[in-house]
């Protein structure tokens, strides 16, 4: 499995809440998720949506999901 460079990933302490954003962890790499505020934990968009509480589950960094392809309808 390749790994993106982490040269342009942000420190995950950066990262905003309750927003929908590109995470890297070492067991999955990069997945979309959030950290809830309501529940203050980190929760992937995986078929069901599931807290990442293990502390080898825990995004390390995050970037902002890029923008879809044009021509591309977004997202529900």
């Amino acid at each position: 499995m390749t790994h993106p460079d982490l040269s342009s990933w942000r420190p995950i302490d950066s990262a905003p809440q309750d927003q929908e954003i590109l995470v890297f962890t070492k067991p999955w790499g990069p997945i979309i998720a959030l950290h809830s505020s309501e529940f203050g934990a980190w929760m992937s968009r995986m078929q069901v949506p599931v807290a990442m509480a293990g502390e080898d589950e825990l995004p390390t960094h995050w970037q902002p999901l890029p923008a879809p392809p044009n021509g591309a309808a977004e997202p529900a």
